[in-house]
């Protein structure tokens, strides 16, 4: 299992570099600055969502909002770096989902067994998986609403 996963590793890092390439040949840095802002602006409001500490919720409504009304009009490399960076946590999640999981049970038991209270640490990681859901909830939507190869 350590093998393949070093190889994987390997692998996934010639991806990263070779989307990265891409990314920067297809003038993508300033379309995908140009295009966050958008986002980020919609999402930062004042009274709905003064910060994204917490962006489950009001924050991510605005973000979905956004990306509904404006659906379409994310850069296709942007989209296409998105696609890739997720598709590899997703392929990370499915291959070594359960040795991660065993391995962060394995440490909290440690740290508990050495007398350091787990409950917070516990409340994190629960809070911090919510938020992840909801962002991929959110790249799904931006996903639905295709791309534009002009923006």
């Amino acid at each position: 299992m350590q093998d393949k996963l070093i190889v994987d590793i390997k692998a996934g890092v010639r991806d990263f570099i070779d989307v990265s390439k891409q990314f920067c040949r297809a003038d993508c840095v300033r379309k995908s600055a140009n295009f966050f802002r958008g986002v980020f602006d919609a999402t930062h409001d004042e009274y709905t969502c003064p910060t994204i500490d917490v962006y489950c919720g009001e924050c991510q409504a605005n973000t979905d909002e956004y990306l509904i009304d404006t659906a379409g009009s994310v850069p296709c490399c942007t989209q296409d770096a998105l696609d890739s960076f997720v598709g590899s946590i997703q392929s990370i999640m499915t291959e070594y989902g359960d040795m991660i999981l065993e391995l962060e049970a394995a440490a909290r038991e440690a740290v508990s067994g050495a007398g350091i209270e787990t409950d917070d640490y516990v409340e994190v990681m629960e809070s911090a998986w919510e938020q992840v859901e909801c962002l991929g909830d959110s790249y799904e939507v931006l996903a639905e609403g295709g791309c534009s190869p002009r923006a």
